[in-house]
């Protein structure tokens, strides 16, 4: 004889129903759990990634900040190298003779101060301007000084010629100073013209603009990368080796003035 079928309803009252639920409330609890746990971590990775960016900014700003003031003074440089090769076209067409710091301008009131003069044959104000000096700017005017390079006025001045002025007294091009860069347009050593004037108003401008150092053309219209101090010796200035106020001083080694 065939027992009676029991109906589905019953079937799903065995003895495991009661312990499903149950299983499911664990699983899930110990997924809350889990999804808990897992929020925790992430929010220490972030902290913990945001902190290493923090340093790194730190470490590497400077590094970015020094070459960008690199690239400005390759610019720079490129800046010099023209206004030397100005000058080189002035000595052609002035007989040898360097421009004067100053000069009258035929027929007018003004005086025209080497930058004026130069521009002539540069034919580019910016030149005359610095990038890593945005608030000097040259107006163009024969009068205005207001330029980022000083001329090395005691030696390579047309208005001394027996300094220096003259091309053919310069007995070494390649290593005598015609422009630095200077918060003025006229630059000198410290020891050459002596005096606290030579010291503060023309050696205490120099700028050395660029990671402490500086460009600087030579007469014969190459530039190179200076440290200030470098720039002590008056020998380095004087064109002709004939010192400025006619004293052989003895070059200052150690000892440069700020």
């Amino acid at each position: 004889m065939l027992s009676p079928r029991l109906p589905t309803s019953a079937c799903a009252q065995g003895p495991h129903a009661v312990k499903r639920p149950l299983a499911i409330a664990e699983h899930s609890a110990r997924v809350r759990l889990r999804t808990n746990s897992w929020a925790a971590f992430t929010l220490i990775e972030l902290l913990v990634v945001i902190f290493i960016i923090i340093v790194l900014a730190a470490l590497l700003l400077p590094v970015f900040a020094k070459a960008e003031e690199k690239a400005k003074q390759a610019s720079c440089s490129s800046n010099m190298q023209s206004l030397a090769h100005a000058f080189a076209l002035y000595r052609a067409d002035h007989d040898g003779r360097q421009p004067p710091e100053v000069s009258g301008l035929p027929g007018s009131r003004y005086l025209a101060y080497w930058p004026y003069l130069i521009n002539t044959y540069a034919r580019n104000r910016g030149l005359f301007n610095c990038p890593s000096k945005p608030k000097i700017v040259w107006s163009g005017r024969p009068d205005d000084t207001t330029v980022c390079y000083g001329l090395n006025f005691l030696y390579m001045n047309g208005r001394v010629t027996e300094y220096g002025g003259m091309e053919s007294l310069v007995w070494e091009p390649e290593d005598t100073i015609l422009l630095v860069e200077s918060d003025q347009y006229v630059a000198a050593d410290p020891q050459s013209n002596g005096g606290a004037y030579a010291v503060a108003g023309i050696w205490g401008r120099i700028a050395p603009r660029h990671n402490e150092t500086l460009n600087v053309a030579y007469v014969d219209g190459h530039v190179k990368v200076r440290r200030k101090c470098e720039l002590c010796n008056w020998r380095r200035w004087d064109a002709c080796h004939k010192p400025y106020n006619g004293e052989v001083n003895p070059p200052l080694e150690g000892n440069c003035p700020p």
